[in-house]
């Protein structure tokens, strides 16, 4: 039996559409001119892979703050890949550095799983504190692995 707070509903089609909407809003020459924008600021900083790839994941949890996961991914997706090509950096490294953070949360009402997991467990397995503890060592931990992993990446060429 699926306790009442987590059965899953069907999308509305305002929410089905959301996605879309965000997706079909998004002016091309604004992102181009977006984009161009951050090469620029890159190149002049002087950011290289081993700089920019904890930069996005930490930028990426930011973001979640105020974003979807969903969103995020298509935003910084859209924008970041394609300046890790023009800086010598393999995309899927920035790739990876995004969706790994993606999950992130701090607020409960972030992560729909949070949700679903503190109803299922009728709030005695953990509390909010805890949860919010582990989030952030989650972050720290995918912080820590994407560091950890740059001069192997920078080894064989990818950064």
């Amino acid at each position: 039996m699926i306790p009442q707070g987590c059965r899953r509903q069907s999308p509305s089609i305002e929410q089905r559409s959301y996605g879309a909407s965000l997706f079909a809003s998004i002016d091309r020459v604004a992102l181009a001119r977006l984009a161009s924008q951050l090469e620029r600021a890159v190149t002049a900083a002087g950011l290289d892979g081993i700089v920019l790839i904890p930069v996005v994941a930490i930028a990426t949890a930011l973001a979640r703050l105020i974003l979807n996961d969903d969103q995020v991914v298509l935003v910084f997706g859209l924008t970041l890949v394609p300046l890790a090509s023009s800086i010598g950096v393999e995309p899927w490294t920035v790739g990876i550095a995004i969706l790994a953070m993606t999950p992130f949360w701090f607020v409960p009402a972030q992560s729909p799983v949070y949700g679903i997991a503190q109803a299922t467990a009728e709030e005695r397995l953990f509390s909010h504190r805890q949860a919010r503890r582990a989030a952030l060592v989650y972050a720290a931990v995918v912080v820590t692995a994407l560091v950890l992993v740059l001069p192997y990446w920078r080894a064989v060429a990818v950064l």
